[in-house]
């Protein structure tokens, strides 16, 4: 399962994905078996000092604060970088997900219309 999730979020960056680049998509693994739970990663270059940040975990790993482990994570790489803004898109029910940026003082700034439908816009400014 954290390997189709890590697929996921790979497809999603699509054409932006590079593995040998430092802010691309990484697993998210458990400390104790090493097995990948999930992923998390860029989706697209950086532009202008902001990136975006997807992530998602396989269900049996979900509730056990892996997602905010990785987004902190990924958020201290992300400024190491110099990058100054992160932002998240979520669907407008991932009440989950939302709970997570929010612990990782991201912001709800609004909703977006894309090919998916509607999603929230989340930004963390300064990183």
């Amino acid at each position: 399962d954290g390997d189709a999730v890590v697929a996921a979020v790979i497809g999603e960056a699509g054409e932006h994905y590079d593995e040998s680049i430092p802010l691309g998509v990484l697993q998210v693994r458990l400390r104790s078996t090493g097995e990948a739970e999930g992923g998390i990663g860029f989706l697209f270059p950086e532009s202008d000092g902001e990136i975006e940040v997807g992530y998602g975990l396989s269900e049996s790993a979900r509730g056990l604060g892996l997602a905010s482990e990785a987004l902190a994570a990924v958020v201290e790489l992300a400024r190491s970088h110099g990058l100054r803004r992160m932002v998240a898109l979520t669907d407008v029910d991932n009440t989950a997900s939302h709970r997570v940026l929010e612990r990782a003082a991201f912001v709800m700034t609004g909703r977006v219309e894309s090919a998916e439908g509607a999603e929230l816009r989340w930004v963390r400014d300064p990183l």
